[in-house]
Parts: structure tokens; sequence; C-alpha cells
């Protein structure tokens, strides 16, 4: 029989009730949370299984140990002692990550140097072997959360943040991260079958989670590197399987309209470019023109604006003007749509009558 661990799966702030829809349709039941994650108990294949199939995580984290620890001596010895060998060998490059609000400290990258000592120390001491260390997260990372006088210590699975969805290598002018993007849809009920518009599109986040919901596409096949690869447990035959199942899933037939204009001639080239790695530009229709002039198709659908918000002195008269605008075209032009505005990254939502 597998193992089971405690996994921790984060996500952004407010974003929790879309990781459990998500956690729920995958079959997996939601243990405790936070405002900013949710525990569940799952095997190794689970982690692979959650590493590929959720758009709306950050991480997920398989809990190593649990224990008190007074000071930063005793959380050394109490590192040094896990036997960090059976998760993986002392020829992994290794990165860390914390988390602490101790009284002995506060700064983590102070936390990350002390936990990264006791885990060379624990190689050097048992194996006469040290481990290459330092920031890159491309092979095993840990992280570690110092808490008044408990500590948590987690494999970090992930290995670079999930909400990066591997396409966006031209991100424009201040983008929405793209699992915040896909949890945004998501809080809209888009049933993937209506028609999606995303005016002031930029660099086209919105338009392609949107287009990768509907043709059932998994971002994650986009990445041929995840931290889980590089522990004891992995299974690379039954991740190769997985990857493969969800690639067989996906299905680019009757998609509904889905329409991303800017402006903008370098947001619609930034899109575009954006659109091409994720392998949905052609199931994007991108136009070049004012929000205004936006077509809006017949019938049931979404409108997701994510507008300019200003942060320079004198902009505040045109944000209004602006978003004065805005409401009018949504008002005169979006009849019978679900709308998803963002003026000033305030999140309103309502079914335009």
């Amino acid at each position: 029989m597998e193992k089971t661990y405690t996994i921790y799966i984060a996500c952004p702030l407010y974003v929790v009730p879309y990781l459990k829809q998500e956690l729920e349709e995958l079959g997996f039941k939601t243990e405790d949370e936070n405002f900013t994650g949710v525990f569940i108990k799952g095997t190794y294949n689970d982690v692979v299984t959650l590493n590929y199939a959720l758009r709306t995580a950050n991480r997920v984290l398989l809990l190593v140990d649990t224990f008190f620890s007074r000071d930063q001596k005793d959380l050394f010895n109490k590192l040094k002692k896990i036997n960090w060998a059976d998760y993986f060998s002392a020829d992994k490059y290794i990165s860390f990550t914390s988390q602490t609000n101790h009284h002995s400290i506060n700064n983590s990258m102070f936390l990350n140097q002390l936990c990264k000592d006791a885990v060379v120390d624990y190689f050097t001491s048992n194996f006469k072997k040290r481990p290459n260390s330092g920031p890159l997260k491309s092979e095993v990372v840990l992280h570690v959360h110092w808490h008044d006088n408990k500590a948590w210590v987690y494999l970090d699975t992930s290995g670079e943040q999930l909400h990066k969805h591997n396409y966006r290598l031209n991100p424009f002018m201040a983008p929405v991260q793209e699992n915040l993007a896909a949890a945004l849809i998501m809080a809209t009920g888009w049933n993937k079958q209506t028609t999606f518009v995303n005016p002031m599109c930029g660099s086209g986040t919105f338009a392609i989670e949107a287009a990768l919901m509907a043709a059932n596409k998994m971002p994650s096949l986009l990445r041929d590197n995840f931290s889980f690869m590089h522990y004891n447990m992995y299974d690379e035959s039954f991740a190769k399987d997985y990857a493969t199942k969800l690639a067989t899933q996906v299905n680019e037939n009757d998609l509904p309209q889905i329409i991303a204009t800017d402006v903008e001639s370098s947001a619609i080239r930034a899109a575009r470019e954006n659109a091409s790695r994720a392998g949905v530009e052609h199931l994007i229709n991108f136009q070049r023109c004012d929000f205004s002039e936006t077509p809006i198709p017949e019938g049931d659908g979404v409108v997701i604006i994510n507008p300019p918000y200003g942060e320079r002195l004198g902009e505040e008269e045109d944000l209004i003007l602006l978003y004065k605008s805005i409401g009018d075209f949504l008002k005169r032009q979006c009849t019978g749509k679900t709308a998803l505005y963002l003026p000033d990254r305030l999140i309103l939502q309502k079914k335009l009558d």
C-alpha cells in the first residue's frame, strides 16, 4: 500500500474556493484550509497529479516533519536529525524557501541559510558528501515554516511556482498572474461553451486561460521539469502515463468564440506570441481596436475587462472618464452577458440587464 502524506496546496489570497472546486473535481477531499491554501491527504502519485492538473495553485508541498523548536540551535539540530536520504540523494541541487515570525529571526534569508547548513551537515556527517545548493528551484526545494515555537518542514514538489503557466515570455504591462486569471474566470461561472470576450487584453492572459480551459488543455504540459521529478519516491512511468492521459483529453472541436482586443498593436503582438507558445493562438480571435469597438456576439457569454488603474499623479481624472466609458460600454453593448470588471484592482461581478 502506498504511503499517505499530508499535502498542502498553496494558492493566491481569495482563490481557495476555486482551488477546492478543482480538487473536488479530481476526487480529493479537503482536510483543512486557511486563507492561502488547502490541506489534503494523498500519495506521492497524487502529488504528481496535483502538479499537472491544477490551474489555480501556486505550490504543492509535501509535509516531511513538524516539531516544536524554541530557538535557532534547536531548530538546526532537529532539521539535521531528519533522515533526508529517505527523500533525495546528496547528488541533488538543493534550494530553500522559508517563512517565519519567530522572535529570534526577522529575516527569511537567514532562516534559509540555517536550513541549508543543517541539511548539508546531515549529508556530510552521514555520507561524507556535500550537496550543491543555491537559488535555482530546478531540483530539490525545501520549505520551512517557523511560527512561534512550531516548525513545519516540507518538500516543495513544484519547484518553480505553478502560477507560471510557461507561455508568457512577453508580459507586456502589469499582467495578472496566470493562476489568478484562471480563478477569476471560474468565478464568473463560465461554462466553456458560450462566448468569452476580453477587451483591453494586454498580454492576453485571460483569453489564453479561457482557451486552455475550453480546449481542456493543461498548461502544466508546457513544462518539462518539476521538483517532484527529483525525489526518491518519483515514479517516472506513472508521471509519463498521466501526462499522456492529459494530452489525449485535449479537445479543440466545437469551441466557443474567444475574442481578445486591445488598442495597442504591441499588446496584440505580445498576446499573439504568448498564445502561440500556449498552443491556442488559432483558438482566439485577436483584433486591434478600442475596447468600445470590440465585437460582442449575441447570446450568453462572459466579458472580462482589466483596465489600467493608475499610479501616477494626474491620472485620476482620466481614469474616471475611462471607467465611465467602460460602464457605458458594458450597459449598452454587453446586454445579457456576465461581466467581470477589475477597476482599481477591485473585483466587481454582475449579470447585466
